[in-house]
């Protein structure tokens, strides 16, 4: 791995010492250190046919830099990016915070209303947008008080807005660096509204480099000879980690796709570019074993790690993918607001349905509802301290206090932990049901669900029977060769129904084309409760 420049961990506290001076900013650092360790010929991305090396991305920084401030750009404002995972992501992301504004990544494929909401809330006074998702937001654009300059990555319509690749290409390369420290926000990221509207976790400029030394060091052990293929989202908290920081950090090369393939699409991504890490989610890994029991060719011997994150991996997806390729995948729990994964399994200690152990750097704590620590095997809510957490939510001081408390962060997932330090995921602590006196994780039923060969995906939520009392739903996504009929229902039901105690047993159970789930791939429960 990279020279870890001084870094130490401090007396008895888990938490990292990043020894950095209290003048810093991320983006010139990140380049700077890569320049100086004689990497500027060495290629950092590859998206579609073109490669980037790491003195091209230092030039396409400054140039991004210098054009957000030649619009009027100023320390602390907000330029919003709705943009494919791309190089010009990239730049105009570092170039945002080499000039100390705030780039806010706008979560990809948004509906009208969630586009205006995040207009609004946000106050960017500078929008990139990809040509091909102008269309979808009608005259939203013009909405927005603040909003003063849009630029488009791509050949624009009508020629309404000034090109983004002009503007670069008329830029400065030369770039003086704003004169920022590491407290300064440097990004938002919004929350994927896995429970609602999201909202946006404030990030500081050495949030980034405590994953690096947390995560990309003690867990992956990325060095420069890895190349990265990561299928999460640059919008995302643990995409943007994946694709541009941990190869920023160790040298290693990024393969960015503007848009995720199918599976058989990243079959090929691997056996052309040679991955050494794959990171994803459940869905992936389930499509790829789809795919290759359906026929498709695969060759993944390039890699050396397979990573999950999002939710939790079923163990059975877990073995089947191991009995097929050779590969762990290690699952992990990351959030907007921690920035990256800080619970995981390890290389070769990976435990089935448990998303492993802190990362080194970081500390959990389950707590009841009165605040105690429970005591191991007894469900709590999960609290997690680390340098890396968001210290605010951008505009929302009620949801701030309840869920930055002093160091901790209170994540809102439901856990329990067993002797050994390893985390198992009972749910969100507003997904939880009580069923007949007794808390009921949706997560153990659909484990349970997940389990039966005819089912892809589960969903569980509490219902209201004809008396009023509360009982379990499943949604449940079956192959398309299967019937969706009744008696196939009630089969399944019965078959996951008999082990279970009453208030863990299922009483209907639906057939659905498909789940509700954001754009980072969360389930979206309260939209299955919603609908009833």
């Amino acid at each position: 791995p990279p020279p870890s420049n001084g870094c130490r961990v401090s007396g008895d506290s888990p938490e990292i010492d990043l020894a950095l001076p209290r003048d810093f900013n991320l983006a010139d650092h990140l380049l700077k250190k890569a320049l100086e360790a004689g990497w500027a010929d060495r290629v950092v991305f590859v998206c579609k046919d073109r490669v980037v090396t790491f003195g091209e991305l230092d030039d396409m920084v400054n140039r991004a830099g210098n054009l957000l401030a030649g619009l009027g750009l100023q320390v602390e404002q907000r330029v919003g990016l709705y943009l494919a995972d791309s190089p010009s992501f990239a730049a105009l992301f570092l170039g945002a915070i080499r000039i100390g504004a705030v780039p806010v990544p706008f979560h990809g494929m948004l509906r009208p209303y969630e586009f205006r909401y995040l207009l609004r809330d946000s106050r960017i006074r500078v929008m990139v947008v990809d040509a091909d998702l102008l269309a979808e937001l009608g005259g939203i654009l013009s909405e927005s008080p603040w909003l003063e300059h849009v630029l488009v990555s791509g050949p624009c319509p009508e020629g309404r807005y000034p090109s983004l690749e002009d503007g670069l290409m008329d830029a400065s390369p030369e770039l003086q660096a704003a004169a920022t420290t590491l407290d300064d926000a440097a990004f938002w990221i919004y929350s994927s509204g896995a429970t609602g509207f999201p909202k946006a976790a404030v990030h500081l400029h050495h949030d980034p480099l405590y994953c690096c030394e947390a995560f990309a060091r003690s867990i992956l052990q990325l060095t420069e000879q890895d190349v990265i293929l990561s299928l999460p989202r640059m919008f995302m908290a643990y995409g943007l980690g994946n694709s541009l920081f941990f190869p920023l950090w160790s040298g290693a090369r990024s393969i960015l796709l503007p848009r995720i393939p199918e599976a058989s699409g990243i079959l090929e991504t691997c056996r052309a570019h040679r991955p050494t890490l794959l990171f994803g989610s459940p869905p992936l890994y389930r499509d790829l074993l789809q795919a290759v029991e359906g026929g498709a060719s695969a060759d993944l011997s390039s890699l050396r790690l397979c990573l999950s994150a999002g939710e939790p991996l079923p163990p059975g997806l877990l073995t089947r993918f191991q009995e097929r390729f050779g590969l762990q995948i290690l699952d992990g729990l990351s959030s907007s607001e921690a920035l990256h994964v800080f619970v995981s399994n390890r290389p070769g200690q990976v435990r089935p349905g448990s998303f492993g152990q802190p990362v080194p750097g970081y500390s959990i704590r389950l707590e009841d509802d009165q605040g105690r620590e429970v005591a191991p095997g007894e469900l709590g809510t999960l609290l997690v301290r680390g340098d890396s957490t968001s210290p605010c939510f951008w505009n929302q001081h009620r949801k701030t206090a309840r869920t930055m408390l002093g160091s901790w962060l209170v994540t809102g997932d439901k856990c329990t932990q067993d002797g050994e330090g390893f985390l198992f995921h009972a749910g969100r602590s507003d997904d939880m049901i009580r069923v007949a006196g007794m808390l009921v994780s949706p997560v153990e039923i659909e484990q349970n669900l997940l389990a039966l060969p005819e089912v892809l995906e589960a969903a569980v939520i509490g219902s209201a029977d004809e008396q009023g009392l509360t009982r379990l739903r499943a949604f449940v996504v079956i192959p398309s060769h299967l019937d969706p009929s009744r008696d196939l229902s009630e089969a399944l039901r019965a078959r996951v129904n008999a082990e279970q105690s009453p208030c863990r047993q299922i009483r209907w159970l639906e057939f659905v084309p498909e789940l509700p789930r954001t754009v980072t791939g969360r389930l979206q429960r309260y939209k299955l409760r919603d609908s009833r």
